[in-house]
C-alpha cells in the first residue's frame, strides 16, 4: 500500500485516502496517477529522483507506473488520490477536445505535455490549509457502491 491507497475497491475512476504512517513502506509501482498531500509529519520519498524530504504543504506528483517508497520520520499523514489512467485522458480529451480527432491523441498530448514519473510540489502549508476541506470531501464520498451520484459529485469537486 503506497502511502493510502488499495486497489482492492474493483474499477474506480477516482479512489482518495488519508491514513497516517509511522514506518517505512516498500519501493512499489501503482497503475494509477497519484497526487500525494502531505497533511502533517514528515516524510523521506524514496523514487526515480533519489531520496527527497517532504514536509507538511508538499504535494508528492507520481505518473502511472512510477517507483516510489517511503520513510516517515516519526509519522506522517497524506491524502492520497488515485486517478486511473484512462480516466485522465478522458478528461484531457475533453478538456482540448478542440485539439484532438480522438482519444489517442489526447493519450500521445498528456504523455508528451504531462507525464513527469515525479514530482515534487511545494505548495505551501497555507494552500494545503485551503485545499483541506476539498480533499476530505473527497476522501468521505468514497468508494461506496451505494451512493449512485458519487461519481458526479466528485467531477464537480475537480472543476470547482
Amino acid at each position: 500500500m503506497a502511502l493510502g491507497i488499495s486497489r482492492t475497491f474493483g474499477f474506480e475512476p477516482l479512489v482518495a485516502r488519508s491514513r497516517t504512517f509511522r514506518t517505512a513502506g516498500p519501493i512499489s509501482a501503482e497503475d494509477c496517477a497519484r497526487l500525494i498531500f502531505v497533511r502533517a509529519g514528515s516524510v523521506l520519498l524514496h523514487n526515480e529522483l533519489g531520496v527527497q524530504q517532504s514536509n507538511v504543504g508538499d504535494v508528492i506528483t507520481l505518473g502511472s507506473n512510477a517507483m516510489f517508497g517511503y520513510e516517515p520520520e516519526g509519522f506522517v499523514t497524506v491524502t492520497t488520490i488515485c486517478l486511473d489512467l484512462d480516466y485522465v485522458i478522458d478528461q484531457v480529451f475533453w478538456l482540448h477536445a478542440a485539439k484532438f480527432t480522438d482519444r489517442l491523441e489526447a493519450r500521445t498530448f498528456y504523455e508528451l505535455e504531462y507525464v513527469k514519473p515525479a514530482q515534487l510540489l511545494r505548495i505551501g502549508e497555507h494552500r494545503t490549509e485551503m485545499l483541506a476541506p476539498w480533499l476530505d470531501n473527497l476522501v468521505a464520498l468514497g468508494p461506496d457502491p451505494r451512493k449512485v451520484d458519487t461519481g458526479d459529485v466528485i467531477r464537480k469537486q475537480i472543476s470547482a
